[in-house]
């Protein structure tokens, strides 16, 4: 299992999470797709993209995911009020010869629920704090050996008191960037 190094600048207090509605638990979804395809006349790449759903009771879910932004990564946060599966199966840029957003078929590789009375993320606030705090790291996007968006996702995960595999049950997906480290100064 991978753990948090200490030299992460978030504080334990910058992500406990508030008891939910009613003691409401929060359900913690990793989904995984493929990052696209060169073009519409060749096979979707085996390289996997991960992102995180957020469930609180009935709420509507929230959906995290990363990626390059001006040469660092960059995570974000997006209401899913059409519902998180058609979110993530929409990628935009896909279709990599035009830009194009694709359709792209959506695998659940771990599906767990955080009780409301331990570490948990309840509300938009927590998770905004996580996502900034890793966001001000300015860690630069390194596709093939991270930090990336698959390693944002694990990051995440640490913070919030979910299960870390050491590598997740992959769905056919070969997830790069999943196990970076900072380097040791």
């Amino acid at each position: 299992m991978y753990r948090p190094r200490s030299d992460h600048r978030w504080r334990a207090s910058d992500v406990t999470a508030r008891p939910g509605p009613a003691g409401a638990p929060t359900e913690v979804i990793l989904l995984a797709r493929s990052i696209g395809r060169r073009s519409l006349d060749e096979p979707l790449s085996g390289e996997g993209h991960l992102g995180l759903v957020f469930q609180v009771g009935d709420a509507v879910p929230w959906i995290m995911q990363a990626g390059p932004a001006d040469g660092l990564l960059r995570g974000t946060l997006a209401r899913c009020a059409g519902g998180w599966l058609a979110t993530f199966a929409a990628a935009d840029g896909a279709l990599w010869d035009s830009g194009a957003r694709l359709v792209l078929p959506v695998s659940v590789l771990l599906r767990t629920t955080t009780p409301a009375t331990s570490v948990a993320i309840l509300d938009r606030a927590r998770l905004d704090t996580i996502v900034t705090a890793i966001n001000e790291r300015r860690l630069p996007y390194r596709y093939e050996t991270g930090p990336n968006s698959n390693t944002f996702v694990r990051m995440v995960l640490e913070h919030v008191g979910s299960p870390v595999p050491v590598l997740p049950s992959t769905g056919g997906f070969a997830l790069r960037g999943w196990d970076w480290e900072p380097p040791v100064a």
